[in-house]
């Protein structure tokens, strides 16, 4: 019996390589550029399909440590990596929750992703030799936040309460983009957001959140007046915090809370 365990294990885990880094076509910045949720699931998610808290959050994967922009920020120090090979499709299945009762397992059709048959080669990380987000994965399978590369320019990454991250790779060139006119910009603030690509990403993603929520009010019937002179409010507060990065990534990320939950409410 211990003879065929052992070979079974040794089966099982021959497509997989430690590595000391993560691999180099991975290393760099990286931009959300997309939210996939699984669409056959009944429960209403935390994040919605390119949830604006989501969209144009920055990932930084660099030798010595990983760090992003989202509200699950924690640093991951010294990663290191374990890579293996799965059909998207199997790893999809084995890692993310099911749906429906009788439960179904989810696939890459459920996250509106294609190719679900294909071999892709999973990146397991790890931060100071524990699992990266090593809460999230379903019993048996992978766990923690895998990625894999679909392309040169993209990467998809296992996120928070089930979520599937497209990731665009970032060029030094990269320009900032906020959703105003920076040529009329008359705060600090907005002077600020107009020479960062992570504040104007934010700015950004208020906006959204904005219209979005004015979206939402209107199908139910209800005036955008309070949405409006909330919206309002928060930017005179917001430009309280000047030229003070920190400042005003914390004032976006709040807001972008309080919409967010205006939005669910509705």
């Amino acid at each position: 019996m211990i003879h065929r365990l052992l070979i079974y294990a040794l089966i099982f885990w021959a497509p997989v390589v430690f590595s000391s880094e993560l691999p180099e076509s991975m290393l760099g910045k990286w931009q959300v550029t997309e939210v996939h949720i699984n669409a056959d699931a009944s429960r209403t998610p935390l994040y919605a399909w390119n949830d604006p808290r989501i969209v144009g959050r920055i990932f930084t994967f660099a030798p010595a440590k990983f760090e992003n922009d989202t509200a699950e920020s924690l640093r991951c120090l010294k990663p290191t990596a374990k890579i293996f090979h799965m059909h998207l499709d199997e790893l999809i299945s084995k890692s993310m929750a099911g749906y429906g009762y009788p439960a179904k397992q989810a696939g890459a059709k459920s996250y509106d992703i294609d190719n679900g048959q294909k071999s892709v080669q999973v990146v397991q990380i790890y931060c100071d030799g524990g699992l990266w987000n090593a809460d999230l994965g379903a019993e048996g399978g992978p766990e923690g936040s895998w990625l894999f590369s679909v392309d040169a320019n993209r990467i998809m990454l296992r996120w928070y309460d089930e979520t599937i991250l497209v990731l665009g790779r970032m060029t030094e060139k990269q320009k900032p983009r906020p959703s105003f006119d920076c040529s009329k910009a008359n705060s600090a603030t907005e002077f600020e957001i107009c020479h960062s690509v992570q504040l104007s990403a934010f700015d950004r993603s208020v906006w959204a959140a904005y219209k979005l929520a004015l979206s939402q009010n209107k199908s139910a019937g209800n005036a955008d007046g309070s949405v409006t002179r909330d919206q309002r409010s928060w930017l005179i507060a917001r430009n309280r915090c000047h030229a003070d990065k920190i400042c005003i990534i914390a004032s976006m990320k709040k807001r972008l809370d309080e919409l967010s939950t205006q939005s669910a409410t509705r």
